[in-house]
């Protein structure tokens, strides 16, 4: 369980502001369940999910973001119709405690990334 109180206080989130939730690769439970949660509390919530599934941008796909696994940090990943500066926050939660050095999503988007080690630590606060 995520500890979404730990999260507003950390990151100064304010009610209304608009938040886009990632979950990585198949890591869906979780950053859905925060997603839900922080809607709840009067956030403008988007939810979505990286893939290593490879589509040509077009009429529906307007953007593409390539990077690598968060684990391996070789094989590539991607993420559809999200650009830097489109969402107030940003949130990439993943399953995993260490995020590979090559990943460079979260910078890509200005994110904020939730390891297993971060909700570790917000929830003993």
């Amino acid at each position: 369980e995520v500890d979404v109180e730990g999260i507003l206080e950390s990151l100064n989130l304010s009610a209304g502001e608009s938040v886009l939730v990632l979950g990585t690769g198949e890591h869906l439970h979780l950053p859905y369940r925060l997603a839900l949660d922080l809607e709840e509390r009067g956030f403008n919530v988007r939810f979505q999910s990286t893939t290593r599934s490879p589509i040509l941008e077009g009429e529906s796909i307007r953007s593409i973001l390539r990077f690598v696994d968060p684990v391996d940090g070789a094989t590539p990943n991607y993420l559809y119709n999200v650009v830097r500066g489109q969402y107030g926050a940003v949130l990439i939660l993943y399953d995993t405690p260490t995020i590979n050095p090559n990943h460079d999503l979260p910078a890509q988007l200005g994110a904020v990334p939730i390891t297993l080690a971060t909700q570790e630590t917000l929830c003993a606060s």
